[in-house]
């Protein structure tokens, strides 16, 4: 069952990846709002895009080091 297991921790981080990673994309949104329609400029928008970058930046090292222990943990019990 080890496949088994590992298939149902993937599909488990893909949907945490996506519901972590979901603000970044409402920020993207959200900046190109203020930059085009409001013509909002400067810091703000530097903040925000740094944020965004930062969620997004920060959601892939999680889910890709999740998925490599866990694939480190099911490989390991294959084995033994």
């Amino acid at each position: 069952m080890p496949v088994v297991n590992f298939g149902t921790h993937a599909v488990v981080g893909t949907l945490i990846f996506l519901i972590v990673g979901a603000p970044a994309v409402g920020l993207n949104i959200l900046v190109e709002l203020l930059e085009t329609h409001l013509r909002i400029h400067g810091f703000v928008i530097y903040a925000l895009k740094f944020l965004e970058s930062a969620i997004l930046g920060i959601d892939v090292v999680s889910v890709t080091y999740y998925i490599v222990v866990k694939s480190y943990k099911e490989i390991k019990d294959m084995t033994s």
